[in-house]
């Protein structure tokens, strides 16, 4: 009799610890401190030329945030891609630019990675619309409906959040995400180089300097260390 009680108990064990919620996983990545770089909550940021870029990792809380419905870079809670939120100060008297197709991250494992486009969020979300049918009696014929899909909404979402790039005025700041394809859980040291920022000519009201002409070509890199945490509830 005491075996079997023993037996049972054991068994209420089992099914409670198999029961039991899996540990969440957390996936970090962190700034890495280096000569010129200036690291604050996470947010790493370097100037040159009079050109300042801040980047941060956005975790899955912060892109949660972005919307609670048909967001393109959350399903569930678990983040689709890998991105970060880029800010871009051009504090010179001329224009810059700088091109979404030249940022790359490396992984450390003989990996590189173009940031995603708006192009390429309508390859990973491609339908926009949707025809329903429903039958009236009234009429005695089928009627067509069109709705927008889900895919519609996340196009939309990723048009207004990503960052745009092209040319920056002089003392304009602009900022967006800018996301690459989710990094493996084994990866380790990051790498994200933004490469071929132009800068232009000054020109004044005086002097009839064409403002477009380039005068140099600057690159940014910043380096990162990916963790991956495994907390218990």
């Amino acid at each position: 009799m005491n075996s079997m009680k023993y037996f049972l108990s054991l068994m209420i064990v089992l099914v409670l610890y198999s029961c039991g919620s899996k540990p969440q996983i957390i996936r970090k990545i962190i700034p890495v401190e280096e000569k010129g770089i200036n690291i604050e909550k996470l947010s790493v940021s370097a100037k040159k030329d009079d050109v300042e870029i801040t980047l941060r990792y956005m975790d899955k809380i912060e892109l949660q945030k972005i919307a609670e419905e048909n967001n393109p870079y959350v399903e569930g809670d678990t983040p689709l891609l890998t991105p970060f939120r880029i800010t871009i100060r051009n504090n010179r008297n001329g224009k810059i630019s700088f091109d979404l197709q030249n940022a790359v991250l490396l992984d450390g494992q003989g990996h590189q990675f173009q940031a995603l486009t708006y192009e390429s969020f309508k390859n990973l979300y491609p339908s926009t619309v949707y025809q329903q049918y429903e039958y009236s009696y009234v009429f005695e014929r089928y009627t067509k409906q069109s709705h927008l899909t889900d895919d519609y909404y996340k196009r939309d979402k990723a048009a207004k959040t990503l960052f745009k790039g092209g040319k920056i005025y002089p003392k304009v700041t602009i900022e967006g995400i800018l996301p690459f394809e989710r990094l493996s859980g084994y990866v380790k040291d990051i790498t994200l180089i933004l490469s071929d920022i132009i800068l232009y000519g000054e020109g004044t009201d005086t002097e009839k300097e064409d403002n477009d002409k380039i005068l140099k070509k600057i690159e940014f890199q910043f380096k990162f260390n990916q963790k991956i945490v495994r907390l218990k509830d």
